[in-house]
């Protein structure tokens, strides 16, 4: 594994883009997590797309949102105390494709990407903006999203099949979490950091006991798992925060219209998408018309776009104790597929 750093808004060295594979591969991938992962959450993918011999290889790319990387040399307490605003996120990670582009050898490799969590959410943002722009190179072949998915595109009129809606418990589920990681960042940034972190205890405490929160057992023995192997501050946990804020704050001031950016691409033909998610959760991030219209461009066979429901799998789906031989597999099928 080799790491490049990129720029990210106030430092030109920030950005760590950590490298698994050939550079000389026919396909490249970037991968991004989102709250409250850094590269390490998608490493066995990534070392796992890296190894295959299919269709000439992959090299793969996997970075995360700025503050988010827990090391001995970085330190997120020098990252803005305010966060990013999306926009900046959203500018990130085309500054990390455009990293991943140059450190290939290979100038005429497919481009791929992974995202995963709020990383689907800003991931879908760009590939709307790149697909728009010039310089074809940097815009993806193809698209994975990971647990979270954004509705159909505005443009996509015609032929959108009908969709089971969310129950009155799921959206209150959705809300509440989101909110409750929203204030505690908002009080982190405004210098009162130990409520904050009270405020999180509590909420969470209550959210857990009330069976309100999103997750459950089986991705609650992950984070415990996690955390006994790479303890994480509990005040970077909630600075990591940062999009829940900037979401409610853009919703209710209307700011940027960034976040209603964060859907599914307007030609799935051009550029498929393949969406997988864990069942078992008290809420799915996902939006049902966008399932819907996924599995209708499978069973009709318009491209190679499809989703795949896990059973028995959470949020995390894709690690060590669910789903990960089976969320692998389908992911470098999908990749290597042209079709």
């Amino acid at each position: 594994m080799k790491i490049v750093n990129y720029p990210i808004p106030g430092d030109d060295q920030g950005g760590e883009l950590h490298l698994y594979g050939d550079a000389s591969a026919k396909t490249i991938v970037i991968a991004i997590p989102g709250y409250p992962d850094d590269q390490s959450v998608l490493a066995p993918m990534a070392e796992h797309l890296a190894s295959t011999s299919s269709a000439g290889g992959i090299f793969v790319g996997v970075t995360c949102f700025p503050g988010f990387q827990v090391t001995k040399t970085k330190n997120w307490k020098n990252h803005p105390t305010s966060g990013y605003m999306l926009e900046q996120v959203v500018s990130c990670i085309g500054e990390a494709v455009k990293k991943l582009r140059q450190e290939s050898t290979n100038k005429s490799s497919k481009l791929s990407a992974i995202f995963f969590d709020w990383g689907a959410v800003l991931g879908q943002v760009w590939v709307n903006r790149v697909l728009h722009e010039s310089d074809s190179s940097l815009q993806p072949n193809d698209v994975v999203l990971l647990d979270v998915l954004g509705p159909p595109h505005p443009s996509t009129k015609d032929n959108i099949p009908k969709a089971e809606k969310k129950t009155l418990y799921e959206k209150v589920v959705e809300v509440l979490y989101r909110l409750v990681l929203a204030a505690a960042f908002f009080l982190h940034s405004r210098g009162l950091a130990t409520l904050a972190k009270c405020f999180w205890i509590v909420c969470f405490m209550i959210l857990g006991i009330s069976q309100l929160g999103p997750l459950r057992d089986i991705d609650t023995k992950y984070f415990k798992k996690k955390g006994q192997n790479k303890p994480i501050d509990l005040y970077q946990f909630i600075y990591m925060a940062y999009p829940y804020y900037y979401l409610f704050k853009d919703a209710v001031f209307n700011q940027s219209k960034t976040f209603a950016s964060a859907t599914l691409p307007a030609d799935l033909n051009k550029t498929p998408v393949l969406y997988i998610y864990g069942k078992e959760k008290n809420a799915k991030f996902h939006s049902n018309t966008s399932l819907a219209l996924l599995h209708q461009q499978e069973k009709e066979k318009k491209n190679k776009s499809k989703a795949i429901g896990i059973d028995g799998a959470g949020h995390f789906f894709f690690t060590e104790n669910q789903q990960k031989a089976a969320c692998f597999e389908a992911i470098e099928k999908f990749i290597v597929t042209t079709k």
